[in-house]
């Protein structure tokens, strides 16, 4: 919600219309030709969020190369977001080694992320994702990762002005946790 100094004011997601609707006005803007369906994929895909529909929106004319052609095809599926690719392999790697030579460079991955500012609510979200999949069969270890990453976020929140701290601690905790329960065979 917004603030201002005497109350809370909140402003409701856009809907998929309105979203449509600017990625529509931001398309003729910038002179980019896209399928309709396209555009309501995209929309339906942000969930009101139009940051993540505007970015959508430039990787895939960046990954279709001004290609207005494939923009026009309705089969064309959506861009993964580059930053999402980094996470992906973030978590590649926490479970492929648990050492520090990994968390090292996975610490230089989540420098990159923060680089080009990346929200660190994002960061810990998708990880949270991605490793809660990685980690279904073993339901008792999601509750501890949703617990470890709802704390380390917090603070970030409060606004600690660490935020590569508690990103990496999140890490180092699930690939504790994760080379601990492959030892013991579970």
């Amino acid at each position: 919600p917004l603030r201002s100094r005497c109350m809370t004011i909140r402003v409701p997601r856009p809907t998929v219309e309105q979203v449509k609707a600017e990625l529509e006005r931001v398309q003729a803007k910038q002179g980019v030709e896209m399928n309709p369906h396209l555009s309501s994929m995209i929309a339906v895909e942000a969930k009101g969020d139009m940051r993540y529909s505007l970015m959508q929106l430039d990787a895939m004319v960046a990954l279709n190369g001004g290609n207005h052609q494939a923009l026009r095809n309705a089969n064309t599926s959506l861009a993964k977001l580059p930053w999402k690719v980094i996470i992906e392999g973030i978590v590649r790697d926490m479970l492929a080694e648990q050492t520090t030579r990994q968390l090292k460079g996975i610490r230089e991955k989540l420098y990159g992320l923060l680089a080009v500012h990346v929200p660190p609510s994002e960061i810990f979200y998708h990880l949270l994702l991605l490793l809660g999949d990685a980690l279904a069969d073993a339901p008792e270890n999601w509750s501890r990762l949703a617990a470890w990453s709802a704390v380390y976020e917090s603070r970030v929140h409060r606004g600690s002005p660490k935020i590569m701290f508690h990103l990496e601690s999140v890490i180092a905790h699930v690939m504790t946790m994760y080379r601990d329960r492959r030892r013991d065979g579970l």
